[in-house]
C-alpha cells in the first residue's frame, strides 16, 4: 500500500491509470472482472482478502526482494490455517499471485459467502525508511469502526512487542471492497514494507514475522466474531466460558487478550478509546514478565473507571483508583494509558511481591506511582496473594474482591 499521507492525492489517478489500461491494451483486465464472481468456499464465514495480484505488485522493496502481492498472500494462507484451526472456515479473494481483483469486487466477493467478517491485508510502504507502525482503516462507521477498534488493538500488541513498531490508530478510507461488504470490514496495513528492520523480518526464511502477523489477524477476527454471538462452530473446549473468582491469584497464567476485551459490548462506551487501547496493550506486554494476570489487572481497572467512563479515567487517566480516599479527594494525573498501565502494574507488584528492586522491569516505572512508599510504610508489600487480598487495603469496600471477579468473568465470557 502506499503512505497513508499519499493515499488520498494518488487515488483518482490510480483509479484513471487502471481504466486506462484496460481501455488500450487489455492488459489489467484481469484486476477488474465485473461477472463470474463466485464465493470461492461456499459459506465461508470469515473472508481473507490478500491485496493487489495479478499485474498489480503493490509496494515492492527491491534491496530486500519483497513484494506485497506474494507477502500479503503468504500472510493470508497462515492466517487461513490458523483460522480453520480454530474452527472457522474460510475464503480468500485470491489463490495465487496470478489473480487480481479491483476493490469492489472483493467485496462483492465477501457478500457472496455470506461472510461474518472480511479483512483485506496489505502491507504499508514509503519513500524513506523510517516510518513503521501499524494501522487499520474502516469504510462505514456503524458496521466496521467497531471491528477495526480491535484488529487494531489485536495488531499492535501481537507485532510491537521487542520492535519499534507504532500505533497510527484508525482512520476511514473510501474503498470499494469495505464500502461494498456489507459485514464488518476492515483494511489492515500491519508494518512497512520499506522500513528496513521491518523487511528484514519479513525476509527471514523462518517466517515467524509473517506467523506473528497471521497470528494477530487471528486474535483480532476470532475475538471480534465471538464477542457478536458467533463463534466457530463447533465450539470447543477452549471456546467455555472463564468464571473469575475471589480467590483467584494475582500471580497466575495470563488470561484473556486486548482484542477480546476491546470486543466486549460495554467497553464501546469507554472515554479516551485510544488511551484505553494503549493501556491494554501495555498491560498485556509486561504481565507475561512480571507474573500478574492480566485479566485481573483489567478488571480491576474497569471496575474502578466503571468500565472506563468515570471523571478519574476522563480527566486524569487514573486506572484503579490510585490515591483516591474519597469521593471529595483529589485524583493524581498520568499523561497516557502506557503510563497509566505502568502506575497499576508498579502498586500491583507492590501488593503482591514485594518491594520493586534496581533491576526489575518495573523499577523505571516506579516514579509514576504517587502510592507506593506510602503504601510500603503502611506495610502493603507483599501482603496480596489473590484478589480477596485486596479489600480491605487496596479498597475500603468489602466486597472488592467479588466486584472485581463478576467484572472479570463478564470479561472474559466470550472465551
Amino acid at each position: 500500500m502506499l503512505y497513508p499521507r499519499a493515499r488520498t492525492a494518488v487515488t483518482g489517478l490510480l483509479t484513471l491509470v487502471v481504466l486506462a489500461g484496460t481501455a488500450v491494451g487489455g492488459g489489467l483486465v484481469s484486476l477488474l472482472p465485473t461477472t463470474g464472481l463466485a464465493c470461492p468456499a461456499p459459506a465461508a464465514r470469515i473472508v481473507l482478502d490478500p491485496g493487489h495480484g495479478g499485474e498489480d505488485p503493490g509496494a515492492v522493496n527491491a534491496p530486500a526482494a519483497l513484494v506485497e502481492r506474494e507477502l500479503v498472500l503468504a500472510i493470508a494462507q497462515r492466517t487461513a490455517r490458523l483460522l480453520e484451526e480454530a474452527g472457522y472456515s474460510v475464503a480468500l479473494t485470491r489463490p495465487d499471485a496470478a489473480i487480481g481483483y479491483a476493490n469492489t469486487p472483493r467485496g462483492t466477493i465477501a457478500n457472496l459467502c455470506h461472510a461474518m467478517a472480511y479483512v483485506s491485508i496489505h502491507l504499508n510502504s514509503f519513500g524513506e525508511p523510517d516510518p513503521n507502525y501499524a494501522k487499520t482503516f474502516w469504510g462505514i462507521a456503524e458496521k466496521d469502526a467497531g471491528f477495526a477498534t480491535v484488529m487494531q488493538a489485536a495488531l499492535v500488541a501481537r507485532l510491537q512487542p521487542g520492535t519499534d513498531l507504532g500505533d497510527a490508530g484508525l482512520e476511514q478510507l473510501e474503498n470499494g471492497g469495505l464500502l461494498t461488504a456489507r459485514m464488518p470490514a476492515v483494511l489492515i496495513e500491519p508494518v512497512f514494507l520499506s522500513n528496513p528492520e521491518e523487511a528484514a523480518r519479513l525476509a527471514d526464511p523462518r517466517g515467524e514475522r509473517l506467523d506473528a502477523i497471521a497470528q494477530a489477524i487471528t486474535d483480532g477476527v476470532d475475538a471480534w466474531v465471538r464477542a457478536q454471538g458467533g463463534g466457530p462452530l463447533p465450539v470447543g473446549v477452549n471456546s467455555r466460558p472463564v468464571r473469575m473468582q475471589p480467590t483467584d491469584r494475582l500471580l497466575g497464567p495470563p488470561r484473556g487478550s486486548v482484542a477480546q476485551i476491546l470486543a466486549f459490548a460495554p467497553i464501546t462506551g469507554a472515554s479516551r478509546p485510544d488511551e484505553l487501547r494503549a493501556y491494554l496493550v501495555e498491560v498485556y506486554r509486561l504481565v507475561p514478565q512480571i507474573g500478574l494476570d492480566p485479566a485481573v489487572v483489567v478488571a480491576q481497572s474497569a471496575l474502578e473507571t466503571g468500565w472506563w467512563q468515570s471523571e478519574a479515567w476522563t480527566a486524569h487517566l487514573n486506572p484503579a483508583g490510585i490515591g483516591l480516599t474519597g469521593p471529595e479527594s483529589a485524583s493524581p494525573s498520568w499523561t497516557s494509558g502506557d503510563d497509566a498501565a505502568r502506575a497499576q502494574l508498579v502498586h500491583l507488584a507492590l501488593y503482591s511481591v514485594g518491594p520493586i528492586p534496581s533491576q526489575h522491569l518495573l523499577a523505571p516505572y516506579v516514579g509514576l506511582d504517587p502510592r507506593y512508599d506510602p503504601a510500603l510504610t503502611a506495610g502493603r508489600a507483599g501482603s496480596a496473594r489473590t484478589i480477596a487480598d485486596l479489600a480491605g487495603s487496596w479498597a475500603a469496600d468489602p466486597h472488592y474482591a467479588e466486584s472485581i471477579a463478576r467484572v472479570g468473568s463478564a470479561l472474559l465470557k466470550s472465551r
